[in-house]
C-alpha cells in the first residue's frame, strides 16, 4: 500500500496563551494512518524563545519526532515541531498544542496519512539551521527509501 496523505487541517495564527486548539477530521476506513502535526513558535525581538510541551489529538498525548531551531547571530528567533501519532481516532477531534514562554505568535497543522509503516513511522529525522537569517540557503539532506516520504516544518 503506498503512503497517501487523506486529511489535513491548521490552525490560525495566535498571540494568545496557551493552549492553541482546533478541529481536525481522521477519516474513517483507511488502514495504517499516522496524524503529523507541525507547530512553530516565532518570537519577537530580544525575547527568549517560547518552548512547545506537547500536542494531543482527541486528548490523547502524541509523541514528539523532531524540533528545529531557526537562529541568527546566535539568537533562536523561532523553533519548528513535528509531532505523530499513528492510527489515530477517526472523526473531527481537537488538536491541542500546549505551550510556554514569550513568543511574537503560534501557529500549527497537521496532516493524517494511510499506509504508513507502523513498526517504524519515523524512520529518519534531520535539522539544520546554519543558514538561517542570512541569505545562504539552508540544505537538510534526509536518508530514505522509496514509498518514504520526507516532511518539512
Amino acid at each position: 500500500m503506498a503512503v497517501a496523505v487523506v486529511g489535513t487541517s491548521s490552525s490560525a495564527e495566535t498571540e494568545a496563551a496557551s493552549p492553541l486548539t482546533w478541529s481536525h477530521t481522521v477519516p474513517g476506513g483507511e488502514s495504517n494512518t499516522c496524524l503529523i502535526v507541525g507547530a512553530v513558535i516565532v518570537l519577537n525581538a530580544g525575547e527568549p524563545v517560547g518552548t512547545v510541551t506537547g500536542v494531543t489529538y482527541n486528548d490523547l498525548s502524541m509523541t514528539q519526532v523532531v524540533v528545529a531551531n531557526d537562529s541568527f547571530s546566535g539568537s533562536v528567533f523561532s523553533r519548528a515541531y513535528l509531532f505523530r501519532r499513528l492510527n489515530p481516532s477517526t472523526g473531527a477531534n481537537t488538536v491541542s498544542v500546549s505551550y510556554t514562554g514569550t513568543f511574537g505568535y503560534v501557529a500549527a497543522g497537521a496532516v493524517t496519512f494511510s499506509g504508513v509503516d507502523q513498526t517504524t513511522p519515523v524512520s529518519n529525522t534531520a535539522a539544520n539551521s546554519s543558514g538561517a537569517g542570512t541569505s545562504t540557503p539552508t540544505t537538510v539532506t534526509v536518508t530514505s527509501v522509496v514509498g518514504e516520504w520526507t516532511i518539512a516544518a
